[in-house]
């Protein structure tokens, strides 16, 4: 629980760009009450980043807030979070329809406040990120999630979508802070508010492409070929398979580096089974490799050795 809170001429700046620590001419103390019925955790701001994670609240609601890096931060810097489902006393109601981004009768409906206080004057690399469970019978289809900000100054109100729409997954909203440098001054209350806007629209994400099926690999039968004398009449034939594959089968090989070993016909077909025919001509080995449209390769070893005369 927060004692009162007294903020004078020091003004937090939490807008679209959200630049925070600037000055106005005409201060104004707002003295919230302690946030009520709630829970809070303190951590250490690192200069890597780090995660704060609050208690679950009775509706369900259950902040986990993601600090961004902090290059200079002083050593021991601590961050205190305090979430509530009911706004501290002294803070404007919810409302705004300035920088609403969307059109049409829309009710803003907050699920959580948050107050974030640090012990020291830090510089982060970013806001605030923010994920919750939704409450329990939570309608993510009503409208979009939003994060709003509450800038202390002459004329306080909230500064609606600083964060969002948020994305629902399963019944979790998270939220991508913006990456913009920010300051946060010590011993100061800084107000966010995670909230529904009811009767917004609701982008629904595209569809995941169905993962290519993994191919059945390619073989060859037999995987070797033996000649012992050269011509038509001595040709072999060889079967490049594949399960499920209809597409074409073809062929590279050594066997024709000038003097011809042997010379190898095209596919006598598409898969899923062909059959290629290999005719030996002179001395020698050499290696043929059968291609499908997969990327997939096989290899046959042809060895030609002359023992008697061929006929060509």
């Amino acid at each position: 629980m927060f004692s009162k809170h007294y903020v004078s001429v020091f003004f937090l700046c939490i807008t679209a760009a959200l630049v925070s620590g600037c000055s106005g001419d005409n201060p104004r103390v707002l003295n919230p009450s302690a946030i009520a019925a709630s829970a809070s955790v303190t951590g250490p701001v690192t200069a890597a980043g780090s995660t704060l994670a609050l208690s679950p609240l009775t509706t369900g609601v259950a902040v986990t807030t993601t600090l961004g890096g902090a290059p200079a931060v002083t050593s021991g810097t601590t961050l205190t979070l305090t979430e509530s489902t009911v706004s501290p006393i002294g803070l404007p109601t919810l409302q705004g329809l300035a920088r609403r981004p969307e059109s049409g009768t829309i009710s803003d409906t907050p699920l959580v406040y948050i107050e974030a206080m640090f012990s020291n004057t830090v510089t982060m690399n970013g806001q605030l990120g923010f994920s919750t469970p939704l409450p329990s019978g939570s309608n993510p289809n009503a409208g979009p999630y939003y994060v709003a900000a509450l800038p202390l100054g002459a004329t306080p109100a909230w500064s609606l979508a600083i964060e969002g729409p948020g994305v629902v997954s399963g019944t979790t909203v998270s939220f991508t802070p913006p990456v913009a440098q920010t300051t946060f001054a010590a011993s100061t209350p800084y107000y966010y508010v995670i909230y529904q806007a009811v009767g917004g629209s609701v982008s629904t994400p595209p569809p995941s492409p169905s993962p290519s099926p993994t191919p059945a690999p390619l073989a060859v039968s037999p995987a070797g070929l033996s000649f012992t004398a050269s011509g038509a009449s001595y040709a072999q034939t060889f079967a490049a398979s594949e399960p499920g594959y209809t597409g074409a089968f073809t062929e590279t090989d050594t066997c024709n580096p000038g003097t011809a070993i042997a010379t190898v016909s095209a596919a006598s077909g598409p898969g899923p089974t062909a059959n290629f025919t290999v005719t030996p001509q002179s001395a020698g080995s050499c290696t043929i490799t059968v291609h499908d449209t997969n990327g997939q390769t096989s290899t046959v070893t042809v060895g030609v050795t002359i023992t008697q005369g061929g006929v060509n």
